[in-house]
């Protein structure tokens, strides 16, 4: 089975649910993710799916091809406001609550599991977090920092 997602906004909302895609991947190995972000995020994000060969991440260059995933009811808009749901969310400024409940809610519609039960499961640890270098120390230090300031971590 292939699951199609997009995301034509922001890094950090592709950021957060490229690693919803990462877990189901890895649960789900006979499945494929497919997951189109504007292009110009592409390279920045590659880093979390690259190891995973049953994730795809497609960059999106023309906004009228991103105007035609819209349209095909193959694609998931996976925004976290698509439809307003973040705007109405009565918990949308707890980021932990929100995204476990978004994250249940989408794994649903996919007939899949949802990997994530507890707000410490939201924790990014994907490979290129530990190869070192200045952008995965940087990525790894500001997750971490927003962590204890969501009393992830202690």
């Amino acid at each position: 089975m292939t699951y199609k997602s997009f995301n034509e906004y922001h890094l950090g909302d592709n950021l957060i649910h490229l690693h919803f895609l990462r877990k189901l991947a890895l649960a789900h190995p006979e499945h494929i993710f497919e997951h189109a972000v504007h292009a110009a995020h592409r390279e920045q994000l590659l880093p979390i799916v690259e190891d995973l060969s049953n994730v795809r991440l497609t960059g999106i260059g023309h906004p009228s091809i991103m105007d035609d995933l819209k349209k095909d009811r193959a694609w998931r808009n996976v925004w976290k406001n698509a439809n307003d749901r973040w705007g109405r969310h009565p918990r949308r400024n707890q980021f932990a609550e929100y995204y476990l409940g978004w994250f249940s809610d989408l794994a649903h519609e996919m007939g899949l599991p949802t990997p994530f039960h507890k707000p410490a499961d939201l924790l990014f640890d994907y490979p290129a977090i530990g190869r070192g270098g200045r952008a995965a120390n940087t990525m790894a230090r500001r997750h971490r920092d927003g962590a204890h300031r969501q009393g992830l971590l202690v």
